[in-house]
């Protein structure tokens, strides 16, 4: 589509700058106060540029599924398909999406490294796991994956990426124990929030009600910390600082989350509660069956809102 004002509706102004900003480019590295020689940007745009991920996203804007029961998500350059296989025979469907998406990369002259890709199967316990293929068109099959920045298994259980975290917030508490003697208590908590909470406290919405042996697990963490820092472990009976348990943490930053969804009617996720009328304040909960949906986000924290509002 060609008018007057420019191509595809964009500006021929817009359209002008965006070309010369992704020719002709050239990129270096410093370290210190000595700079690299200038090597040539054959594809893509500069590494690092804030326009990076939204002219990718335009990219990909156009690559979409064939099929009604397949759906993509996609997160700047991670992509994924997910689709409900009921029998043996929609793998067929399974195999033309991913076929799909060859081809969409064939036509855009981008290549898809099949090592950096992986089939996971999401399925119940008393599932056959053999009656599935081991791979797909030359993508393996795997039991677990990690997806930006979070561990999924086939039951959907975190248990292994609990187990990651666990093991990579440990660690990190030797930079506590080296530091402190060089550093106040101050900017002893600083690193410990910026290195260790952080990576606790990460996607906090998914794991607002987690298992009662987790949370002990994750909290040892921030007591050793504590230990670190202040000399004793248990945070409750120390006056210099002012801590609260994670678990209570992390209900606190979901609910937060939760108000701002329905406050910003522009917020991604608003979509995802519904109130009973324009005039009430509660929101409809779903058909729960079980105890895992009820814990989940989004239902969990309906019921504490419902009940405050009650209250």
């Amino acid at each position: 589509m060609t008018d007057t004002n420019g191509i595809g509706g964009f500006d021929l102004n817009f359209i002008s700058w965006l070309t010369s900003y992704c020719t002709n480019r050239t990129q270096r590295v410093r370290i210190n106060n000595v700079l690299s020689h200038e090597s040539a940007v054959t594809s893509g745009v500069p590494q690092g540029s804030p326009l990076a991920p939204y002219l990718f996203s335009l990219f990909v804007a156009d690559l979409t599924t064939t099929n009604t029961k397949a759906r993509l998500t996609k997160f700047a350059d991670d992509t994924s398909l997910l689709i409900t296989l009921q029998k043996m025979e929609d793998l067929k469907d399974l195999k033309n999406e991913i076929s799909n998406v060859f081809n969409w990369a064939d036509q855009n002259r981008m290549l898809i490294n099949n090592e950096k890709c992986s089939v996971l199967y999401f399925k119940k316990p008393n599932a056959f796991r053999c009656l599935l293929p081991n791979s797909i068109m030359g993508i393996k099959a795997c039991q677990n994956l990690k997806l930006l920045g979070i561990t999924f298994n086939e039951q959907l259980c975190f248990k292994d990426h609990f187990n990651l975290i666990l093991k990579c917030a440990s660690q990190r508490l030797y930079y506590l124990r080296v530091l402190k003697n060089y550093y106040c208590k101050k900017e002893l908590w600083n690193v410990f929030n910026t290195l260790i909470r952080s990576i606790l406290e990460y996607a906090h919405p998914i794991f607002v009600n987690l298992p009662a042996k987790t949370c002990v697990k994750i909290e040892l963490i921030q007591k050793r910390a504590h230990k670190i820092i202040c000399g004793i472990a248990n945070y409750k009976n120390c006056t210099d600082c002012v801590l609260i348990p994670l678990e209570e943490r992390r209900k606190i930053l979901a609910m937060r989350l939760f108000k701002k969804m329905n406050l910003c009617l522009n917020h991604p996720l608003s979509k995802l509660v519904h109130r009973r009328s324009e005039r009430s304040t509660a929101f409809i909960l779903p058909t729960i069956n079980t105890n895992r949906y009820r814990n989940g986000f989004i239902n969990s924290c309906t019921i504490v809102y419902n009940n405050t509002m009650i209250d």
